[in-house]
């Protein structure tokens, strides 16, 4: 991925500028992280927004 600096809460990540993972859809994906002083809280894959409907939270905590 392009590298990310900073803090963020809902930052994007994108591969050679893009940020469209559509064609990976359905098929095995492996992560690794390579970090310099550095942590991860959380991690979300999200699609688009879906039109007409509210988001609904599947994280499982109230």
């Amino acid at each position: 991925c392009d590298p990310i600096k900073g803090d963020t809460i809902s930052g994007r990540v994108t591969w050679k500028g893009s940020s469209d993972v559509s064609p990976h859809a359905g098929k095995t994906v492996r992560l690794r992280f390579v970090m310099n002083e550095a942590d991860i809280f959380s991690l979300r894959f999200s699609g688009p927004p879906s039109t007409g409907s509210t988001r609904q939270d599947t994280s499982g905590q109230k």
